[in-house]
């Protein structure tokens, strides 16, 4: 296997963090392939230096089917989409590869990650190892030098854990309940003595 592409149109940056797992345990699996992942900015800035990912193709808002159809004009040996949308799903079975996967969803039950199912379907495909699949259960960013000095500025020197708290999602089964946001700010205040940054909004700088 020497390309993969994974499809993630879903629209938003914790999206992008949802499937991060699922493309790090497959890039971690064939590192012999390149990994090109397609998806939305400004998600796109998640991935443009992280290690395991080789490549990043940007889709305009509202062309995310003829952005798919542009990537399917270069050969892949498999293609990964959690998007299924305007006809995506049948349009990687048809002009894919020769290994598809076309719904990494497929309705998790209420008490799995919806992170956990993706990396869950992706092995029951024998498409990533256990190992893999352990040791990038969790989403890694990173950042560059020159990002960090800026996170530096603008949050204060570091000496405690700073978390960010964002408690709105654009679908349902991704949202939780402000009590549970309430819980778990309280429990890495005491336990880490972290400082909460709480978003608000879509617009946050």
């Amino acid at each position: 296997m020497k390309q993969v592409l994974f499809i993630e149109l879903l629209g938003g940056l914790g999206d992008v963090l949802i499937a991060l797992p699922a493309i790090q345990a497959l890039a971690a699996s064939h590192p012999q392939a390149s990994m090109t992942v397609l998806t939305f900015a400004p998600g796109d800035v998640l991935l443009l230096h992280h290690p395991l990912v080789h490549r990043v193709l940007v889709a305009e808002k509202g062309q995310a089917r003829q952005a798919v159809e542009d990537a399917l004009r270069e050969p892949y040996d498999l293609v990964v989409t959690d998007t299924t949308y305007d006809g995506i799903a049948d349009l990687v079975e048809k002009r894919g590869a020769e290994r598809t996967v076309t719904n990494l969803w497929r309705s998790p039950p209420p008490d799995q990650l919806v992170s956990d199912r993706m990396l869950q379907i992706l092995q029951s495909e024998s498409l990533i190892t256990s190992k893999a699949a352990k040791e990038h259960h969790h989403p890694r960013l990173h950042l560059t030098d020159g990002e960090l000095h800026n996170a530096q500025i603008r949050l204060g020197a570091v000496g405690h854990l700073r978390v960010g708290l964002y408690p709105d999602a654009g679908m349902t089964i991704k949202q939780w309940s402000p009590d549970r946001f309430v819980e778990l700010g309280k429990l890495l205040q005491q336990r880490h003595g972290a400082i909460l940054i709480v978003l608000e909004g879509s617009d946050q700088q």
